[in-house]
């Protein structure tokens, strides 16, 4: 089953005086409201000054929610920041705060600085929307600037679906872009009060609200990148094969583009049109900006269409901008053309390690929860009018994967797809592939054809329901011995 949701309606809250952030709600009549049982941040990619830096936030929700308008405070306080940081200096006015909110979208700049400190809230899953724009900006008809000091940025949401028995977490991001190098410190909290936009403080940490912390330190400039494949093999169809970016600072460590830095996307193709590239965050384009970089790694979608035989393609990415064009490294991709379609999809076997039950709001051909690492499949398919040769060689059909959860590509921000190639040998019209997904306990994936032909695995792990003894009667003499079976299901 699914673990995974968000609030029915929520107003979530940022706050920020001293470098403090407060995601709070307000709690309609009849709502329940409570403290979030658990608060895990996710991974703090590298950050840069004037970049904002995306931390995936899961709340555990109390088991009390039933969908009825629930409520929960939650924050991120900024407890140490650089000396000569804006974080470090109270709001006089609504368009004078760090918090991005309908007054202010900017953010504020501290005296002689160039850059604005930045920091608010945005949604981390499809079905819960915090505000219009990018993370970094918000419209007046959904945030507002409360308080009598203009410190709380108030986003109000709406979740289209809640079921308690089913779902048990929720998703924000905090947003922050920092304005000074050194290092930040952010306190994570949550409670059942529901704070005011009168300039309440019961949206602040309070002694005994469950907590946790993040840190992070503002990287240098690029001077190494490195891609990594996720699929280093792929077929023409829609999706392509994805690889990773990351990229490396003079000391080796981890970092993003900064202001006015950009890395540039060419390939070996003597043939332009057959190709295309995606940098995922900011659309199709040739570039990659400071935005299309979370947790630390960008993603390129690189595609090859109308292709005829197997196509090589070099990959190439340059430094640009501020970046000098000395940072440069490249990655192949095998492309093939898929001259079939899928007739049918599934487990090579079900024998062991799979257990067929619903997988949260997924659709496919057939659902099962698993403990295993890596799932073989049986393919059937159909050869593409003229395009398939099915008397000499090899064809191809396209599997495409949909990682939901960041399982094999790591982006949790929402769904990502690629395709897989599946050779069809010989007019067999029959082929096989194994695709390795270590699913954890609650993360799922799709396999099959992108649609119909899908099949949704999660993660999961078996807990024993009922025990079968093999043999109901057994006899035996006395002082002797009997060896007994018995069989445990999930």
């Amino acid at each position: 089953m699914s673990t995974k949701t968000t609030f029915k309606r929520v107003a979530l809250v940022a706050v920020a005086a001293l470098g403090l952030g407060v995601l709070t709600s307000v709690a309609p009549a009849s709502a329940t409201s409570g403290a979030a049982t658990s608060i895990t941040a996710g991974t703090v990619g590298a950050a840069r000054v004037g970049i904002n830096l995306k931390v995936a936030i899961t709340l555990g929700l109390p088991t009390g929610f039933s969908g009825t308008d629930d409520t929960m405070t939650i924050g991120a306080k900024v407890i140490s920041a650089p000396t000569g940081s804006t974080f470090a200096s109270v709001a006089a006015a609504a368009n004078a705060t760090p918090v991005i909110n309908g007054a202010n979208e900017s953010g504020r700049t501290a005296s002689g600085s160039l850059i604005a400190g930045k920091i608010g809230w945005t949604s981390a899953t499809s079905n819960l929307s915090v505000a219009a724009g990018t993370g970094e900006a918000a419209d007046d008809t959904n945030v507002l600037a409360a308080g009598p000091d203009y410190l709380t940025a108030a986003a109000f949401v709406t979740d289209a679906t809640y079921a308690a028995a089913t779902n048990t977490t929720a998703g924000v991001i905090l947003n922050i872009t920092p304005d000074k190098e050194g290092t930040y410190t952010v306190l994570l909290h949550s409670s059942a009060r529901a704070a005011a936009a009168d300039g309440s403080t019961t949206g602040a940490y309070n002694a005994g609200d469950i907590s946790t912390q993040i840190t992070f330190t503002t990287a240098g400039t690029p001077t190494s990148v490195v891609l990594t494949p996720v699929n280093a093999s792929s077929t023409d169809g829609s999706n392509g094969a994805l690889i990773k970016v990351t990229l490396k600072d003079a000391a080796g460590a981890a970092t993003v583009l900064g202001l006015n830095e950009g890395l540039s996307i060419t390939d070996s193709s003597s043939t332009a049109t057959n190709t295309a590239y995606e940098a995922i965050a900011a659309g199709t384009d040739t570039a990659i900006g400071p935005e299309d970089f979370y947790a630390g790694v960008a993603y390129i979608r690189a595609k090859a269409t109308a292709i005829t035989a197997e196509l090589d393609l070099v990959v190439t990415v340059t430094g640009s901008g501020l970046i000098p064009s000395t940072v440069v490294t490249n990655t192949t991709i095998s492309f093939y053309d898929a001259a079939y379609t899928i007739d049918a999809f599934a487990l090579t076997s079900t024998s062991s390690g799979y257990y067929a039950e619903a997988v949260g709001t997924h659709t496919g051909t057939t659902e099962y929860s698993t403990n295993k690492t890596s799932h073989a499949f049986t393919i059937s398919a159909t050869a593409e009018g003229d395009d398939a040769d099915t008397t000499t060689g090899a064809d191809y059909v396209t599997v495409v994967v949909t990682d939901t959860d960041g399982v094999n590509t790591g982006y949790t921000l929402g769904e990502l797809s690629y395709d897989l190639p599946s050779e069809i040998l010989d007019g067999d019209d029959a082929g096989t592939i194994t695709v390795p997904a270590s699913l954890g306990s609650t993360k799922s994936i799709l396999i099959g054809d992108g649609g119909s032909y899908d099949v949704a695995l999660m993660g999961g792990t078996a807990t024993q329901t009922t025990t079968t003894a093999r043999n109901s009667v057994v006899r035996v003499a006395v002082g002797g011995s009997v060896t007994l079976y018995a069989t445990t299901y999930n």
